[in-house]
């Protein structure tokens, strides 16, 4: 399907040229193929494709009762088997629809494969998933391609097409109805998936530049040592600058430095025979990207009329007590592409947007007050969500529309929870919210501070800070994470109550944080110093695989700064911050040319790693297969190993660990005033934004070359969505960008976009 976006990659990869092709299926009758689940399938001249007639697929949008996992009602599936087909010569699949329009502008369809030769696919140990998501226009032929040029194929026995019972709103009819012509294999010239040189292009920040930033772009080496900056309107060359050759294991460069040139303007790139499509230097080059994050999370709005995405949704989804009693959770935004949503999410997004309102008011009060206004309504979520006791919606599970009735089948019921991290996430938001609103909105800001103060001690219920044994108990949060949150919470209430007894929380719970961090330089053939452990036996470095919470610790020291200059152990929070930073500029001694910082330092004997979210027991890695992923990073020493990419297991991307480390040191850089940290962090934007080695943008409607998002049950891709991101490529430590779009490599979470956002409000700043 073409995007109305003509920057979207999804354009270019239809105009590939099909240098062969071969027929698997007319798909004109219902010969060879075999149907399951709730839906029905026939031939039908009602509807053709080339004069042809079509497969329809008619399947129900609801089936009672709901599958245990909240996620769907089902799903009807048309499969079509082979005898260990070798389609080794083709690298795409691609096929015709043709979705009827019930409700939404647009609809998904999944499709699989089997190879079951001696390399097998899917592979889960290396997270090469057999299922990709395309969408749909409604009422049109689509051509849907997916691009497997990387993945096993030599022995295909299934290919199958899957529709998935979501759940139907207002104006849906009960059934769905699909049409589909002519499934092909094909080859095409395939895109890069893996490795870390360029392949000939030039990779740049697609956002552009600030006059006084350091401006680098990587490429491959030609024979030409000259690059020139080409202003885009005229032509002209405006400024010629040396290539910076640079060889290392990642592979071979050519290093395109201008940051001397600062002449704001429109501007390409030019390296040999390649040139950038535009970019600017400006003061202001940010502005769209904060804007089209904006414009994210309002397009993920639930309960309400999302123009051109949805009715209002999900009355009917409900937390409910102990007790009995229930609370519609309808509101706040959709956290990932399956409708869940979150209380850590919400509360880390609505501190973004406080933070960023309070960063741009002077210079973009319009959009200052729009992001204020953005923050309020994920605070009537979290506020609204929430018992007396301080249970309330920690998650909620759903991947369906719902009918609206309060008493109808297709309600959905998740039980109230308290946990401590959650608890205090919440604290620090609400804590937050009380100093931006308590000028103009008194009331609902007094009503943020009383919840705030309530969060705090229900928080500290649940764990005891005086005995960090019971910590592991207390949530699935590593134990500096949750003291670290603990002291960043207490600091924010201090700023809002100016009541001594919350910094002097902030001050204990901090001393744990110290404890657990690597204080001297470690006796290791490559040394590091000033990383963090879990917890104070210091047994496993903190490392993430989804959604990361590195920033607090940072952020928790520099509050503690900011707020108490003059106590006796103000000189250890900056001896720590100070360490943080060597450990910092240590980290981009393994990513050059990108400067992106690298995920951690993993133990061979202690297997990593905490993830934030869900049971991290079950998310840990262990056996061979993690032995490769290590042995395939950096030797530190042994049984030491740094990882560019994140180990994963259960969750597949980067860009919550990566974004994490980006606010951690944009909160750094204003607390130790140093600009070089704080050019770093704005690098990791860069390096999602397209100076990257696929050369690419990940944000959805900024920049070049953007990939479709995994939205499952939403509409259309938004401008402003961010997907979980890139990893490995099986057990290298080398990024991997499939053309399978997949959870959750490219499904839509907002927590990598709340990251950007509280980073980009650092950088921002006046």
């Amino acid at each position: 399907m073409y995007s109305k976006n003509p920057n979207a990659a999804i354009n270019r990869r239809l105009e590939k040229e099909v240098i062969s092709s071969r027929l698997i299926h007319s798909l004109d009758t219902t010969q060879g193929l075999n149907i399951t689940g709730p839906g029905s399938m026939e031939a039908t001249s009602e509807l053709t494709y080339n004069s042809s007639s079509v497969l329809k697929v008619t399947y129900p949008n609801i089936v009672y009762p709901l599958n245990s996992d909240g996620r769907s009602y089902g799903c009807t599936r048309v499969r079509l088997d082979f005898n260990r087909e070798d389609w080794s010569e083709y690298n795409r699949i691609s096929f015709w629809a043709y979705p009827e329009k019930n409700g939404f502008d647009s609809a998904s369809i999944l499709m699989e494969y089997i190879s079951d030769g001696e390399n097998p696919f899917p592979n889960h140990n290396y997270f090469l998933s057999g299922c990709h998501s395309a969408k749909m226009t409604v009422g049109k032929w689509n051509h849907i391609i997916w691009e497997i040029p990387e993945l096993p194929r030599n022995s295909v026995t299934m290919f199958q097409l899957n529709f998935v019972s979501n759940g139907m709103q207002k104006n849906m009819k009960p059934e769905s109805k699909i049409y589909l012509s002519n499934l092909e294999i094909q080859k095409v010239k395939p895109d890069k998936y893996t490795g870390w040189e360029t392949d000939g292009k030039i990779s740049f920040c697609h956002s552009g530049y600030a006059p006084n930033d350091r401006k680098q772009a990587v490429a491959s080496v030609c024979d030409e040592n000259n690059f020139f900056v080409i202003e885009y309107n005229s032509k002209k060359s405006v400024f010629i600058g040396k290539i910076e050759k640079l060889k290392n294991d990642m592979g071979c460069f050519a290093v395109l430095d201008f940051s001397e040139f600062s002449a704001e303007g429109t501007y390409c790139l030019k390296y040999g025979d390649t040139v950038t499509p535009p970019f600017i230097i400006s003061q202001n080059h940010w502005d769209s990207v904060i804007d089209k994050l904006r414009n994210f999370f309002s397009k993920e709005r639930c309960g309400c009329t999302v123009e051109d995405v949805h009715l209002p949704c999900h009355e009917n989804m409900f937390v409910q007590h102990s007790d009995g009693r229930k609370l519609s959770v309808a509101g706040g935004w959709h956290d990932a592409a399956d409708l869940s949503q979150g209380l850590c999410n919400t509360a880390e997004a609505v501190h973004s947007f406080l933070d960023i309102s309070e960063s741009i008011k002077s210079k973009k009060p319009k959009l200052s007050e729009n992001f204020k206004d953005e923050a309020k309504y994920g605070l009537e979520w979290m506020l609204g969500t929430r018992f007396e006791d301080g249970y309330r919606c920690i998650w909620n599970t759903s991947g369906i529309w719902t009918l609206g009735s309060t008493d109808g089948e297709d309600s959905i019921v998740n039980p109230a929870e308290r946990k401590p991290f959650e608890c205090l996430c919440a604290c620090a938001a609400e804590a937050a919210a009380y100093n931006v609103y308590r000028d103009t909105e008194p009331m609902f800001a007094d009503y943020c501070l009383k919840y705030a103060k309530e969060d705090f001690e229900f928080a500290l219920i649940d764990f005891d800070p005086d005995d960090t044994t019971k910590v592991e108990a207390a949530g699935s949060a590593a134990a500096v994470q949750l003291y670290a949150e603990a002291s960043f919470s207490a600091s924010v209430l201090y700023k809002a109550t100016l009541d001594k007894k919350y910094l002097d929380y902030a001050v204990k719970f901090a001393d744990y944080i110290l404890a657990c961090q690597q204080t001297t330089p470690t006796n290791w053939e490559i040394p590091f110093v000033g990383f963090f452990y879990e917890d104070s036996t210091k047994t496993t470095p903190l490392t993430y695989d989804h959604r990361a919470h590195d920033q607090v610790i940072i952020m928790a020291l520099a509050e503690l700064l900011k707020n108490a200059p003059e106590n006796k152990k103000s000189a250890l929070w900056q001896t720590s911050l100070e360490l943080y930073r060597e450990y910092i500029k240590k980290l981009l001694e393994f990513s050059k040319p990108y400067n992106f910082l690298p995920a951690g330092i993993y133990f061979l004997n202690a297997p990593a790693a905490l993830t934030g979210s869900g049971d991290h027991k079950k998310a840990r890695f262990s056996g061979e297969i993690y032995k490769r992923l290590l042995e395939n990073g950096i030797k530190l020493n042994d049984g030491v190993y740094l990882r560019r990419m994140p180990v994963v297991k259960i969750f597949r991307g980067s860009y919550g660990v990566l974004l994490s480390k980006a606010k951690a040191v944009s909160a750094l850089g204003l607390a130790l005033k140093d600009n070089t940290l704080l050019e770093v962090a704005k690098q990791q934007i860069a390096w999602i934004l397209g100076n990257n080695p696929f050369s690419c943008s990940f944000m959805y409607g900024e920049g070049y070359d953007f990939p479709d998002m995994n939205t499952v049950s939403n509409s259309f891709n938004v401008d402003g969505q961010l997907p979980v991101g890139l990893n490995s490529f099986e057990d290298t430590d080398m990024p991997y960008m499939p053309m399978t779009n997949q959870a959750t490599y490219f499904e839509v979470w907002v927590h990598p976009a709340s990251r950007m956002l509280w980073t980009l409000s650092d950088l921002e700043q006046d």
